[in-house]
């Protein structure tokens, strides 16, 4: 699974992103970090923006993903979660 993923330092200190910070999980045990990324270790500056690749391996059919980052951030990911 490819995820573009476009972040924004709003922190006065800004914030270091590296991207093993970020997994993908699903159901079951499933918890996997990057195979690849387009950013790897980056200091951001107040304000700064980033947009980075993150290159995922995921079980065929997994359900119920989410991608978990620095700061108990978590985005739900799948159809279900966004249509009615």
């Amino acid at each position: 699974m490819r995820l573009v993923v476009r972040l924004t330092a709003l922190e006065p200190g800004g914030v270091q992103l590296d991207a093993d910070d970020f997994i993908v999980t699903g159901l079951g045990s499933l918890k996997t970090q990057p195979l690849r990324s387009s950013a790897q270790d980056i200091a951001l500056r107040q304000g700064e923006s980033l947009g980075t690749t993150l290159v995922f391996e995921v079980p065929d059919k997994a359900v119920a993903l989410v991608l978990e980052g620095p700061g108990d951030a978590r985005l739900s990911m799948g159809l279900a979660h966004h249509t009615g």
